[in-house]
């Protein structure tokens, strides 16, 4: 496999289909915000199904690369100050891109989201073994996430990923002049109903110190943020894709654990990705 360099620059693959347009012209907006250069890479074949330098595998190079250079050109139009670099690559796409988590600023997948068959929603994909297995930040953008300038929407946990992602969403909210909603869902199990069953605004007043406890330590380093609570009675990944829908954007750790830090277990990073409208960036702890 050729080698690339990633680091510093925010990553993303391309097919040439609509869905990877649309991450595509994302990335290149979080390039520009960033001022850090945005890489396009498309991946041919596997190095043991095709030969180096048979015809097939010269003709696969030939196609990439100008499918590269017609996705180049597009984005260059829109943004003619930021470099924007290609590569051809051969190899696995999810593993291309795996690697390329170590050390990138971003890389960005584009998924079908909610146009896909349940079943491909269900089964996850290309974009869920990248989110699954990446070593950095990865954000994954459905086909149909719309632009607009909602805030940026982030978990609430006391795991470390989910305080790593608190910042990510900070920084995301000062980069785009934007707020952070501090968001957690809950739920009352059936079991429990019958000896404790708060009204929502008894239950909020119970949360809101945990929700302070964990990110008022992080907000206090960007005085310039504005940010707010949202804490409600709702499952974890639904009320997250709800949330989605007037969101910019929605920024998760990559895993939870029990008791108050249930809202981001990794099932719920993985079908809030799946079912999301916006941009969902997938945040790893450092460490």
């Amino acid at each position: 496999m050729v080698d690339i360099q990633t680091a510093g620059r925010v990553v993303v693959g391309t097919d040439g289909s609509p869905t990877a347009r649309h991450a595509t012209e994302w990335a290149a907006v979080v390039a520009r915000s960033r001022s850090v250069p945005l890489l396009l890479v498309t991946v041919v074949g596997h190095e043991s199904a095709i030969a180096p330098g048979s015809s097939d595998a010269e003709e696969h190079q030939s196609e990439a690369e100008r499918l590269l250079e017609t996705e180049a050109a597009h984005l260059r139009a829109t943004n003619p100050d930021l470099p924007i670099e290609t590569a051809v690559l051969v190899g696995s796409p999810a593993e291309v891109l795996v690697g390329a988590t170590r050390d990138a600023e971003l890389v960005v997948v584009g998924a079908r989201g909610q146009s896909a068959s349940f079943g491909v929603r269900t089964f996850g994909g290309f974009s869920d073994a990248v989110a699954t297995h990446a070593e950095g930040p990865v954000a994954i953008v459905p086909e149909g996430a719309r632009d607009h300038d909602g805030p940026i929407v982030v978990g609430v946990d006391d795991a470390p990923a989910a305080k790593a992602a608190i910042r990510v969403a900070f920084q995301i909210a000062r980069r785009t002049k934007r707020k952070v909603v501090a968001y957690h869902a809950y739920r009352i199990p059936a079991s429990m109903s019958r000896y404790y069953n708060p009204t929502p605004e008894e239950r909020e007043a119970e949360l809101t110190p945990e929700v302070d406890r964990i990110v008022k330590p992080i907000a206090a380093d960007f005085p310039d943020v504005t940010w707010e609570r949202s804490i409600v009675d709702a499952h974890p990944v639904w009320g997250l894709v709800e949330a989605s829908k007037t969101a910019s954007v929605v920024v998760l750790g990559s895993r939870g654990r029990g008791g108050f830090a249930s809202m981001l277990l990794g099932s719920t990073s993985r079908e809030v990705l799946r079912n999301a409208e916006c941009p969902v960036f997938i945040i790893r702890a450092v460490g």
